[in-house]
């Protein structure tokens, strides 16, 4: 009994940011027939479809191929492709796909030089942009000042580009006087500013960060709670963190328009009042004087 002819599997890919395409090459020596391969499918991808019969066998999360025919001195082209995660997750720095024949022993991709039969496809670094908002007093009375505090800062591995900063008047404040503080080599559109934050930051670099300062003026008949947020959306694919959404990526803070306590007061312009006041004033300058001619 001879042993069925092994052949070698050749990897290569060919990736965009969202879809990669895999392309297997299986390379014998002599023809083979029911010939299986198994490409085993990184976590960070989903599966889409698959030449040649190939199927998804969910619970191995690997494309299988089985009944394979390779003639003799030829080759047998497979091609898989697959969705990549978008956004990948902060941590991820490539994606690896790998086949071998069905039954025998995965290889080792961790391993210098790669195998053939590995794929490797460096995932792109892409900006990662944290921004946060916060407020001098959460609870404030009609016609108050506050101060926001808006950060934004690129904690990626790639500078960020075309970012637009946002940060609107909403209902019940009635004036914004901003300023802004760069470092980490980005620099603000302006350093100051009145009214609404509208502003372009055409290179983001990594490790930037921007603090605006704003000063706020409620309006005399703001009520109830008073929403404040700033949006930030670069021009390319970016990651907001701690969210791990894609972006834009926003923050936004509350503040509470409480009512003044009351103090009770005398209504000293009704004329009635004054001629109490009056009254009680001469009845205690008379008890006085009777108190001191006797």
């Amino acid at each position: 009994m001879t042993d069925r002819p092994r052949c070698a599997c050749v990897h290569s890919a060919a990736a965009s940011p969202v879809v990669a395409h895999l392309r297997i090459h299986a390379l014998c020596g002599s023809a083979v027939t029911g010939y299986g391969i198994s490409d085993p499918l990184d976590a960070d991808v989903d599966f889409v479809s698959a030449d040649h019969g190939g199927a998804l066998d969910a619970g191995a999360d690997a494309v299988e191929w089985t009944n394979l025919g390779i003639p003799a001195g030829g080759s047998l082209v497979l091609q898989v492709v697959v969705r990549v995660a978008d956004p990948l997750p902060f941590e991820t720095t490539h994606v690896v796909n790998l086949a071998y024949q069905t039954g025998s022993t995965p290889p080792d991709c961790d391993v210098a030089p790669v195998p053939a039969a590995c794929v490797i496809t460096p995932s792109q670094p892409s900006p990662r942009l944290q921004v946060s908002k916060t407020v001098s007093s959460a609870a404030v009375i009609a016609g108050a000042t506050v101060t926001y505090t808006i950060t934004v800062a690129n904690v990626g591995a790639a500078q960020a580009t075309n970012v637009g900063i946002s940060d609107p008047l909403p209902p019940g404040i009635a004036s914004f006087a901003w300023t802004c503080a760069a470092s980490g080599g980005v620099a603000c559109a302006n350093t100051q500013g009145n009214g609404a934050i509208n502003e372009t930051i055409a290179v983001f670099p990594i490790g930037g960060r921007l603090v605006y300062t704003v000063t706020a003026v409620l309006s005399g008949t703001a009520a109830g709670n008073v929403l404040n947020s700033v949006v930030v959306t670069p021009a390319q694919d970016t990651l907001c963190v701690p969210q791990q959404t894609p972006a834009p990526c926003d923050a936004s803070v509350p503040v509470n328009v409480v009512v003044p306590s009351t103090i009770g007061h005398v209504p000293a312009t009704d004329h009635w009042a004054l001629l109490l006041m009056a009254l009680a004033l001469a009845a205690a300058a008379w008890h006085r004087r009777e108190r001191r001619s006797h």
